[in-house]
């Protein structure tokens, strides 16, 4: 079973591929219907939503073509090789989706029902990753689908790489917020401390191939089936990424010590976890420093 939680979030939570787990989750408000009515692209002002339509079902699509900057990040995300947009960036762009159509600016954001269908693969080019247009597509009851678009502003994406739901719901004020873990307490239960440096060439071995700009554990700490990590975004980022509410790095950093918690008696597993799905993830404000993560 791999969950994890970060400050200022609720991952209730996160399958892979052989386990999950199951927490509580509270009543939640639809995303609002949107006109059916068709608008020219806009700038959506957000790394991962770089232009945004409505379409004349009331479809809204989000598209961003990863180059330049972006594509220099996602460039420190590879698996055995090949550059992989993690899915840590499907559900920062789901959420930031969910923002940009809630009426309602001071509300908390629900991504729930989460499946990563297929790995989003930029191909290369003469070892040069291409330009693939990565889709956020809204349906009008906030279903929404992740996809490799064509290069068409009027045609929809060719492949779907992962779906589920997105909702908002009055945000809770700051003293009835419950954090889902208490640091010192899984630290007193996490003795051993992992050196961030020997757990990145580890996971390397394992075709887990995390660039500077990926490598968000601070330290880490080993108990019994669980780990938990100091994390954050790494110095040289750059000014454009305070735009993520959830850095996808920092958020890959926590799903990264699932491989820190399935660890046994000082060995590291012969495969490395990937996620399959989440049942929800609840994000009040936007992530900003040094956080927590908690995996079991």
């Amino acid at each position: 079973t791999a969950t994890f939680a970060a400050a200022l979030t609720q991952v209730q939570e996160v399958s892979s591929s052989s386990a999950g787990a199951v927490a509580a989750v509270s009543p939640l408000e639809p995303v609002s219907i949107f006109k059916s009515q068709a608008f020219p692209w806009t700038e959506a002002r957000h790394p991962l939503l770089q232009q945004k339509s409505t379409k004349a079902d009331g479809k809204v699509s989000y598209r961003t073509k990863m180059t330049g900057r972006i594509l220099s990040l996602m460039e420190n995300h590879q698996v055995w090789g090949q550059v992989i947009i993690p899915g840590a960036a499907y559900l920062e762009a789901a959420s930031a989706a969910a923002r940009d159509l809630s009426k309602r600016k001071d509300e908390a954001v629900v991504v729930r029902d989460v499946m990563f269908e297929a790995p989003f693969i930029l191909e290369s080019s003469e070892g040069v990753p291409e330009g693939a247009i990565f889709e956020v597509l809204v349906q009008p009851d906030g279903a929404y689908e992740i996809r490799k678009a064509s290069g068409s502003e009027g045609a929809e994406g060719e492949t779907t790489h992962g779906r589920g739901r997105i909702e908002t719901q009055q945000r809770p004020s700051s003293d009835r917020l419950v954090p889902r873990f208490v640091p010192e307490e899984v630290k007193g239960r996490c003795t051993e401390e992992v050196v961030a440096e020997r757990l990145y060439e580890v996971l390397r071995e394992l075709g887990l191939e995390f660039g500077p700009r990926f490598q968000t554990i601070q330290h880490g700490y080993r108990g019994e089936n669980e780990a938990l990590g100091r994390l954050s975004v790494p110095a040289g980022a750059e000014g454009w990424e305070s735009k993520f509410h959830l850095h996808p790095a920092v958020l890959d950093g926590s799903l990264q010590l699932v491989a820190l918690a399935s660890a046994s008696g000082g060995q590291q597993q012969g495969e490395p976890y990937l996620p399959y799905s989440v049942r929800s993830m609840t994000v009040h404000k936007p992530m900003r420093g040094t956080v927590w993560g908690h995996a079991r």
